[in-house]
Order: structure tokens, then sequence, then C-alpha cells
């Protein structure tokens, strides 16, 4: 799946779904883990579902494949 930032158009891939273990406050909440598409980014991110939702779209996988 690729999501793009609303705000600076920025594409990057969705790695996988998870879940804050930190056995504090945070602990359980769902969060997306994602990556910069192409370039040299090696950054991995981690965001809160919710957070990542409303700041980002998702494209079609269609988008990825004609243009990855």
């Amino acid at each position: 799946m690729i999501y793009k930032h609303k705000k600076t158009g920025n594409l990057y891939r969705h790695v996988a779904y998870g879940r804050d273990c930190t056995n504090g406050e945070r602990d359980g909440t769902r969060v997306v883990i994602y990556r910069p598409l192409g370039g040299n980014g090696t950054a991995t991110y981690v965001r809160d579902y919710e957070e990542h939702m409303d700041r980002f779209e998702i494209l079609d996988d269609d988008f990825a494949i004609n243009n990855g």
C-alpha cells in the first residue's frame, strides 16, 4: 500500500501495522510503520494509527506498480 502525505505530497510505502508495547500509558496503541518510497531514504517511521490516517491518504496499489 502507498500513502501520500497530505501536506508535503511525499510518498511512503506501508510496512506493517503494530501495537505499542511500552507498558505505559500508550501500551496497546495501534501504530502504522512506513518508509519513504524511492530515493535513498533508509528511515523507517512509526506513527499512531489515528494520526497517520489524518495526515496521509491511501493511494491504490496500481499507482505503485505503474510508478514504482
